[in-house]
């Protein structure tokens, strides 16, 4: 997953027509923020995933300071 990922634009995993249609710069900003964190979530070795308490804080700071 992670090599499909890695390196592509945002506009090559997401619709540009959501950025566009949401508010631009700061959907994008929030997209590339979730998508750092759900690449934390998909860690071969378990060890070095986070937990679901730091998942939910993340998203949530996510959503009140990426503008």
């Amino acid at each position: 997953m992670h090599t499909r990922i890695h390196g592509r634009s945002i506009n090559e995993i997401v619709d540009p027509k959501t950025l566009i249609e949401e508010g631009g710069a700061c959907i994008e900003q929030q997209l590339q923020a979730v998508l750092h964190l759900g690449l934390t979530c998909i860690e071969e070795d378990p060890k070095r995933r986070p937990t679901m308490v730091y998942v939910t804080k993340e998203l949530r700071w996510i959503e009140r300071f990426i503008p």
